[in-house]
């Protein structure tokens, strides 16, 4: 069952690409973009009958009302503001495109978002990241920050299943002790591996997918909900280049072990890697 029509689902899609890049639009410029996506072609008539048949509907049928402005529509069922005629998405606006496919319409010729505005206001900003990160299916996280209470939310909400840290900051002791028993004792945590690298080659942070593509991610993952941030999609050669990278750091880390309770920790947090063929 369609949920809402095509049109209204482009002006939803199109308004949060526009609030998101800094632009509120004026309910007009909404209007006119919902009903006309694309600039019109030439429009021809019969030479032999000389009469369109939009014009014979015309002379037999009578208008009853005129269509709904799309702006009007989306304020009355409170998924835009219309507080001003400077329009703005509402948090149910939001949830509203998010259920609708985040990244957009899939028809032809409608606008899709590729990159991705975490603002600390934006009670999605956790949902967005889920949503980016859980589409890497069986990919890796590299975020040399990332705290082991994520651990839950990474093993509950995603797929991914490796994650590349750093060892060189200076809560990287006590991070790695405690990923070590999270990694012990979070249910179905077994089954993600963790590495730490000490290379300073290790700086952006990023998804890299299953399928091989990339996102960069402005912040560290601890940063989601306080700093202002975003999720980009770089272009091939680039996305190459952090693969390629992040993939050889990743076969040259340490890797956590869990910690069972009672097993002392400090033998346990990082195991280096034995020299030798990589799988």
């Amino acid at each position: 069952m369609e949920l809402v029509s095509a049109h209204v689902h482009r002006a939803l899609a199109y308004l949060r690409l526009l609030n998101d890049n800094g632009v509120d639009p004026s309910s007009a410029h909404l209007d006119f973009f919902a009903r006309e996506p694309d600039p019109k072609g030439a429009e021809y008539r019969s030479a032999m009958f000389g009469t369109s048949i939009a014009h014979i509907l015309s002379l037999t049928e009578e208008k009853v009302r005129d269509a709904d402005r799309v702006a009007e529509y989306l304020g009355k069922v409170g998924w835009v503001d219309l507080s001003n005629d400077r329009l703005r998405l509402t948090d149910l606006g939001r949830v509203v495109l998010f259920g609708l496919g985040q990244e957009g319409p899939t028809e032809p010729g409608l606008p899709t978002v590729a990159d991705i505005v975490l603002e600390p206001t934006d009670p999605l900003a956790w949902v967005n990241l889920t949503r980016v990160v859980a589409a890497a299916g069986g990919g890796m996280l590299v975020d040399g920050y990332f705290k082991p209470d994520l651990v839950p939310w990474l093993v509950e909400s995603t797929t991914v299943r490796r994650v590349l840290i750093s060892s060189k900051h200076p809560q990287a002791k006590r991070d790695l002790g405690l990923m070590a028993v999270a990694l012990g004792t979070v249910p179905n945590a077994d089954d993600l591996e963790v590495r730490a690298t000490d290379s300073p080659e290790l700086h952006d942070r990023c998804v890299v997918g299953a399928d091989g593509d990339v996102r960069l991610l402005g912040s560290s993952v601890n940063g989601v909900g306080r700093n202002l941030t975003a999720i980009m999609k770089p272009d091939p050669e680039v996305m190459r280049f952090y693969r390629s990278r992040y993939e050889a750091l990743w076969k040259t880390a340490s890797v956590v072990e869990p910690q069972a309770p009672g097993r002392p920790p400090a033998t346990a947090a990082v195991e280096p890697r034995k020299a030798g063929p990589q799988t």
